[in-house]
């Protein structure tokens, strides 16, 4: 009994820690000019005008925002925002890419309709993401060292620059972090391969560019359950779901779509699927941004002892791989290394890190093998 005391002491220690945390984030939010289109999405039920709708969100914004942070939003000097402001119909154009993340949106709707303030509603996902997902690293870290060490791994993810702006942020970043790197600790814990699924198709509900790594993540899956006799069942639904995210794919960007706003705002959905090299070069100018380094240091850490050898790759080493793939998709179809996009990657590479380093030592446990 006495010895469960240090570890009771040690969760609630961690969760207060990262409560207090997150307490900061939702009452100084970044207050991002996403906030107005996420909140415009909110309000949005398909029968008020543009103009309606534009005015009633600047109205509730310059109400519910400080002034500093409001004169911001409105700063006629970018040319974007002056457009937007003074034009309901570009505004409400402007929409069509915040449309297409229909599982943020809808939780933005219903904790507004469970009287969150507003613009305050559309940050609550990203802080409520960034508390499950301290409970799910606590809970990674836990099972490999004491229970105080696996706070302080917690909390040198949470604590984190990038993890922090998330957590302040009116961007479905936070709840997309979670979601993919909770589909991957349930598949390096052999958790059945339904949740799996279940997860990654979440993902995409979440923001629809999930549908690179869910690609390839499946594809994961696929590779991997082949090779054993007992998991040949999954392949099938796996594929199916693969066909199903590319069909939704192109649904909610026909339903997303208005008056050409994806043409107007983003050069059309077309041009993304032209792999151009100066594209990928003057990406690379968002380096500054990232936190892309830690891929290489994870890299080591796995494979420094044995090699990399594609044939003979643990699940640790498979799931990096694979994970390293579909970054590099992600950046070849969106140029940006802007590290809150691939918040997911870093973590998990931060998982392997540590666990690679703790276990240095100890044999291989069944999940890595």
């Amino acid at each position: 009994m006495a010895a469960r005391i240090p570890n009771t002491l040690a969760v609630v220690a961690y969760l207060v820690a990262v409560s207090v945390l997150l307490a900061f984030c939702y009452a100084r939010p970044s207050y991002n000019w996403d906030m107005l289109a996420y909140a415009a999405v909110v309000l949005d039920d398909g029968e008020v005008s543009p103009e309606a709708l534009h005015a009633e969100v600047y109205s509730i914004a310059s109400e519910e925002i400080p002034a500093e942070a409001y004169s911001m939003l409105v700063d006629t000097s970018h040319p974007l925002r002056k457009e937007v402001l003074e034009s309901p119909e570009r505004f409400y154009q402007f929409l069509s890419f915040f449309r297409i993340k229909p599982l943020y949106t809808g939780m933005c709707s219903a904790f507004h309709a469970l009287g969150v303030p507003l613009m305050k509603a559309t940050v609550f996902p990203s802080t409520i993401s960034i508390f499950l997902l301290s409970l799910l690293l606590f809970f990674r870290f836990s099972r490999t060292v004491p229970f105080w060490v696996a706070g302080v791994l917690g909390l040198s993810v949470i604590c984190a620059p990038p993890v922090i702006e998330a957590a302040r942020l009116s961007t479905p970043d936070a709840l997309s972090t979670l979601i993919l790197v909770g589909a991957l600790v349930l598949y390096l814990q052999r958790a059945q391969a339904f949740w799996y699924l279940l997860l990654l198709a979440v993902a995409v509900l979440v923001r629809l560019d999930n549908v690179i790594p869910a690609t390839v993540l499946l594809f994961l899956l696929i590779v991997r359950e082949s090779r054993e006799e007992e998991h040949k069942g999954i392949i099938l639904p796996a594929a199916c779901l693969l066909v199903l995210f590319f069909a939704y794919s192109y649904l909610i960007l026909r339903y997303a779509e208005y008056n050409h706003g994806f043409n107007e705002f983003y050069g059309g959905l077309a041009g993304k699927w032209k792999v151009l090299v100066s594209d990928a070069v003057r990406g690379l100018k968002t380096l500054q941004t990232s936190y892309v380094a830690i891929g290489g240091i994870s890299f080591v850490v796995l494979f420094y002892r044995n090699g990399f050898r594609l044939s003979g790759l643990n699940r640790n080493q498979l799931v990096f791989v694979a994970a390293t793939i579909a970054f590099l998709a992600r950046y070849v179809l969106f140029p940006d290394l802007t590290t809150r996009f691939f918040l997911w990657y870093y973590i998990l590479c931060w998982i392997f890190i540590v666990e690679g380093i703790v276990g240095s030592g100890q044999r291989p446990s069944l999940e890595e093998r």
